[in-house]
């Protein structure tokens, strides 16, 4: 398995002094970056120990995925340039919360939607696919959004949708904040692609933890079980998270030894 943090380049060093395989820019670091600034991300990156390979944080919440200030063209250009560059630091993924995005406000029509929605969908995936690259859903706790705030509907999605390069990444947090245990791991599976992993601390996303070491297991063995071997990444959104990621890593390694 891969062990990664999502975190700035900035911290860059700390996830290689922690110990980690990889890391994770946010989509809306890569898209921000000057060409500049690009080039010499993408020059460490590419001479360094950490792989790259996967996306998270995929846009900005003022990006609508539905509703009358949808536009497609918009959503198109932005999804190719971060697929241009993530593709460029070696990725294969980019994950889309997005929960921001996805709500369905009081007063919209819920099925136009998401099928304007489904149709986002399949704008990010074709983008995706020139660069050989794969969209990834990801199911959002309902503190945070109205639309698939369950894994299993994440799934049904990708499943209904049948589009070649689009699947799943699976964030324990999310799962863990709506009280939704490990056993929905093994019907999903076989579209997981990344797995993410935070602490829940009065509904934020922390690192990790000594005391809730039992509980991070039993997602992890769920996992184990079901045959995954992918990425298994930190996303947590602290402030000064140096020393927790060492910490985190830390933590990580004692379950999964």
């Amino acid at each position: 398995m891969i062990l990664g943090c999502c975190i700035s380049f900035e911290h860059y060093d700390t996830v290689v002094k922690a110990g980690f395989d990889a890391i994770t820019f946010a989509g809306t670091d890569i898209a921000s970056w000057s060409d500049e600034k690009f080039e010499s991300i993408r020059e460490k990156v590419l001479g360094g120990p950490l792989k790259c390979l996967s996306v998270n944080s995929f846009c900005p919440g003022d990006i609508p995925f539905h509703g009358k200030d949808l536009d497609l063209d918009v959503i198109e250009k932005y999804t190719d340039k971060v697929c241009y560059r993530a593709s460029q630091l070696g990725c294969r993924y980019i994950g889309i919360g997005a929960g921001k995005n996805k709500r369905i406000l009081p007063g919209e029509e819920r099925e136009k939607a998401e099928r304007e929605m489904d149709e986002v969908w399949r704008v990010l995936c074709s983008v995706a696919a020139k660069y050989n690259m794969d969209i990834l859903m990801e199911s959002i706790t309902s503190l945070d959004t109205n639309y698939l705030t369950k894994a299993r509907e994440a799934y049904a999605l990708v499943k209904r949708l049948g589009i070649p390069n689009f699947h799943l990444v699976y964030d324990i947090y999310h799962d863990w904040a709506d009280d939704q245990g490990p056993e929905v791991i093994s019907e999903i599976a076989d579209e997981i692609r990344v797995v993410h992993l935070s602490n829940l601390e009065k509904g934020k996303r922390t690192y990790l933890v000594e005391k809730d070491i039992p509980l991070y297991k039993a997602y992890y063995d769920e996992i184990r079980k079901a045959g995954y071997e992918g990425e298994f990444n930190i996303e947590c959104f602290e402030k000064d998270p140096d020393e927790k990621i060492v910490e985190s890593y830390r933590i990580l390694k004692s379950f999964m030894d």
